[in-house]
């Protein structure tokens, strides 16, 4: 069945929800203007809108961490708020949720300071990753910036980018349900903008490094695992995130290629891909259609690393590189639907009349990010 909280609607699955107890876990969210902060309240909008919407993250969180349908309720205990789940026993939950905010205190004094410096554009808002998976996400996905739709949302999955790869996902056989659940997003900078903001974001020089202590440590957080010597796999999409890659851990990437984060005790591995969005804004066919190969190599190899971490992440690539080669006509439709909006009958019909493989275009295209770096989709 589906859910709906707010404007966000989660898939449940009964059969994946451990028992209820008649345990209860609380949350510490802080003072008023703590929570108006981390979860983006109108701190005008009065009491019940701050209820309701840092309800409505923790719902849909517990809910894509596949712990079940619970109760929720935000409770100011003094001069403090509080966030109690019913029937919750799971303390990693709690301690990470809480983490997370520590960290998002850390960006907060980043955005203040570049508030303070004039590099802020009025338009702009802090908007933290809430309301996914922290505990049973199998992979990490690391973008550059979201979208300011997903304010009125309050859903950091809902925006035109999530769905086209979740879509390439279950191209490469992850399962529609729980879908939701099987990845979360850390965006480098944790700054809600118009998706055409990319150039503007560039120039205030956000991903210079005012938020490293905070992706750092939600980067530690969200790809942490009981088994110390066990990551959990990561995909980096797109230009500035190449480019924080070689800033922070000295890694130079190219589209598809391998590598490995140090972390404590173990690494993460991570495979460089295209942003998800690059590929709205290619217009000929034979560009798009090998960055769509591109792409569902990258995919194929987070379906497969999420779904045993321990595996050769190089040997893993090669195999989805490998796999997807040989699949023209697939390529083909999904290119057609994707890249130029065709519906699922017309691709057909496009790709019949199609040579494939098409020629492909110059090196570069398929190594470097040409542009990629102001592209957004909401």
């Amino acid at each position: 069945m589906v859910r709906e909280i707010g404007c966000v609607a989660v898939l449940l699955t009964a059969a994946t929800f451990p028992q209820q107890t008649n345990a209860q876990t609380n949350i510490p969210l802080g003072a008023e203007p703590r929570v108006d902060t981390l979860f983006t309240v109108d701190p005008n909008s009065g009491a019940k809108a701050l209820y309701q919407i840092v309800e409505g993250y923790f719902i849909s969180s517990l809910l894509r961490d596949e712990f079940g349908n619970l109760n929720v309720a935000v409770r100011k205990n003094g001069a403090a708020y509080e966030a109690s789940v019913a029937s919750l026993d799971n303390q990693q939950y709690a301690d990470k949720f809480t983490k997370i905010l520590s960290a998002g205190d850390i960006a907060d004094v980043a955005v203040k300071a570049m508030q303070a410096a004039g590099r802020w554009k009025p338009d702009w808002e802090f908007l933290m990753p809430l309301g996914m998976a922290i505990v049973n996400n199998k992979t990490l996905e690391i973008m550059d910036f979201p979208p300011n739709t997903l304010i009125p949302k309050r859903d950091y999955l809902n925006s035109k980018t999530t769905d086209r790869w979740f879509a390439l996902l279950e191209e490469n056989g992850a399962s529609s349900i729980g879908l939701q659940g099987f990845t979360a997003i850390l965006d480098i900078a944790p700054i809600a903008a118009p998706a055409n903001d990319g150039k503007a974001l560039l120039a205030a020089n956000v991903y210079g490094g005012d938020f490293d202590t905070y992706t750092s440590q939600m980067l530690d957080l969200w790809t942490s695992t009981p088994d110390t010597q066990t990551r959990k796999p990561a995909v980096a999409f797109g230009s500035p995130i190449r480019i924080w890659l070689k800033r922070l851990y000295g890694l130079t990437l190219n589209v598809l290629d391998v590598a490995a984060i140090p972390m404590k005790n173990a690494t993460i591995p991570i495979l460089m891909s295209n942003h998800p969005a690059y590929i709205f804004y290619i217009s000929t066919f034979a560009d798009a259609f090998y960055v769509m190969q591109q792409d569902l190599a990258a995919a194929c190899w987070q379906s497969e690393m999420g779904n045993n971490p321990k595996q050769d992440p190089t040997k893993i690539r090669d195999s989805c590189v490998s796999n997807w080669k040989g699949q023209d006509f697939e390529i083909c439709k999904l290119t057609e639907m994707q890249a130029f909006r065709m519906t699922p009958g017309a691709a057909v019909i496009a790709c019949n009349q199609k040579t494939l493989p098409p020629p492909p275009p110059a090196a570069e295209m398929l190594t470097s990010f040409p542009g990629d770096d102001v592209l957004r989709a909401e």
